[in-house]
């Protein structure tokens, strides 16, 4: 591991502690997904990286080729410099161009939704804005093992931009929907939900609110049925008495 991942790994174990890293089932700030559908050298996107630690992780620990999308020019700053962790300045959205991203004093909370301006609202400034298959065309990438999304109430956009080929050449999702705190109606999060299902994607919603939904192409990563039920029930609950333990 290099210096700047040394650097990093100190800087942010003390943040994430309750994330669960050594499972078949790992959750990284608070996304679940399937172990097994990371390949080593594989591509995952972090889509919402904030400072990088999700993307970090997944460099560090799982050996991917990570391209972590952030579109506050100071979050991207921050990020250590580490070998197989690529950066891009933009916000994620349903069309190319540029916009305004409405920046707020929490980190996690900035977005290019005039909705999302409240009294944390620190400044408004002009950022690139891409679609997802824009980013793919870019870099060049043909099949993403894991795509990650926080993206503030762009998941519409996200997924209306992208072709059912897009999609399909998608192992695995882990998206956050922003319907719970009025970003995203939640009939839209039901429609993308169904669209996926109906493209052979298995569903799981690991928080119940939406903002922890793991989508898993079952054409490229199979799930039996068997471990279908057991994420659906057994892992869904454990986790969730865990979380309401612990907050």
């Amino acid at each position: 591991m290099s210096v700047a991942s040394d650097l990093a790994e100190t800087k942010w174990n003390s943040i994430h502690t309750g994330d669960v890293i050594a499972s078949a089932y790992p959750r990284i700030c608070a996304h679940t997904f399937l172990r097994r559908g990371i390949r080593p050298g594989g591509v995952v996107i972090d889509l919402g990286a904030n400072e990088g630690y999700f993307s970090h992780v997944m460099q560090s620990r799982f050996a991917s080729d990570v391209i972590a999308v952030e579109p506050n020019p100071a979050l991207i700053e921050a990020m250590p410099a580490v070998e197989g962790l690529r950066t891009v300045q933009a916000a994620i959205s349903g069309e190319d161009g540029t916009t305004i991203l409405h920046v707020s004093a929490d980190s996690e909370a900035s977005t290019i939704d005039a909705r999302g301006r409240n009294a944390a609202t620190v400044g408004s400034i002009e950022v690139p804005m891409l679609t997802l298959p824009t980013l793919m065309r870019r870099f060049g990438i043909g099949e993403i093992d894991l795509l990650k999304v926080d993206i503030e109430g762009q998941e519409l956009g996200l997924f209306d931009s992208m072709s059912d080929g897009d999609l399909k050449a998608i192992t695995q999702m882990s998206v956050e929907f922003h319907a719970f705190c009025g970003l995203l109606p939640q009939a839209e999060v039901n429609r993308i939900k169904a669209r996926l299902s109906a493209l052979n994607f298995l569903v799981i919603d690991f928080s119940r609110e939406d903002y922890d939904v793991l989508c898993v192409n079952l054409d490229r990563c199979p799930v039996s049925a068997a471990e279908a039920w057991y994420l659906k029930t057994v892992l869904r609950n454990v986790r969730g008495a865990i979380r309401a333990a612990t907050t």
